[in-house]
């Protein structure tokens, strides 16, 4: 089934706002985290914004002042807490990430919306930043495979891609190995979301910051670190994962 109909983006914003407020009585949502802030159920807290969304999102991503949410059958697109802009998606999205470019991987393709384009890449993740790096297992950067490898997961900052699997690779620069992960970023230096805690490398493979505790999720940009605690709430971290205000 689809979500509901995207309203107009007055209706967006102001409608859902008395019929939609959570109440204490309410349970808590599900809650996805995103660089800054959360989404909690269809309400969106991040920054200095609060706003609904039509539906809980199945996935969510943002990137400085945008913010993507996907649906089944559809990818919304908001700037400053205001909606702009959506894209069909065929098939329901598989990942999604919105920097360094919008990418997101569906059943047997990966869309990039912002150039419109169409990559038939059978990836189990992908990042888009000049040029595709994706991998299926090994490490590809368009139609070039880069290492063989056991990988699942691809992250980028600003100047450097990532392979992550039982080691972390890093083209041009080496490949070392990491501890079992459930989540990661990569913000100058790499973060893992661990069973034991959060972890901190350099692309060399230097660890230089390691955090003990109990992490649902781990998000990352430009050296600010957040995470979920395990009752949901937001944690805001420095590059050498110490709390901050």
């Amino acid at each position: 089934m689809g979500r509901p109909k995207l309203l107009p983006a007055g209706v967006l914003l102001a409608g859902f706002l008395a019929a939609c407020a959570p109440t204490a009585s309410q349970p808590t949502p599900n809650v996805i985290l995103i660089p800054g802030g959360t989404i909690r159920g269809r309400w969106v807290e991040w920054g200095a914004s609060r706003f609904p969304l039509p539906a809980p999102p199945l996935l969510a991503d943002a990137s400085g002042d945008a913010l993507y949410v996907a649906y089944a059958d559809e990818l919304l697109y908001f700037r400053d807490g205001t909606f702009v802009e959506s894209f069909p998606l065929p098939t329901p999205p598989r990942f999604l990430h919105a920097f360094p470019e919008v990418v997101v991987g569906l059943a047997n393709e990966l869309f990039v919306p912002r150039a419109q384009k169409r990559f038939s890449y059978p990836a189990r993740d992908a990042r888009v930043r000049k040029g595709v790096w994706w991998t299926d297992g090994d490490a590809w950067y368009g139609d070039r495979k880069l290492a063989r490898g056991r990988f699942r997961t691809v992250v980028a900052d600003d100047t450097r891609v990532a392979f992550l699997g039982e080691e972390a690779l890093f083209p041009g620069i080496g490949r070392f190995a990491i501890p079992r992960f459930r989540a990661a970023a990569l913000a100058s230096n790499l973060y893992l979301l661990t069973d034991e805690g959060l972890v901190a490398y350099t692309p060399t493979g230097l660890r230089v910051a390691r955090r003990p505790g109990a992490y649902l999720a781990i998000a990352a940009r430009a050296g600010e670190v957040w995470v979920l605690d395990r009752q949901g709430e937001l944690i805001h971290l420095n590059p050498y994962l110490e709390e901050t205000p």
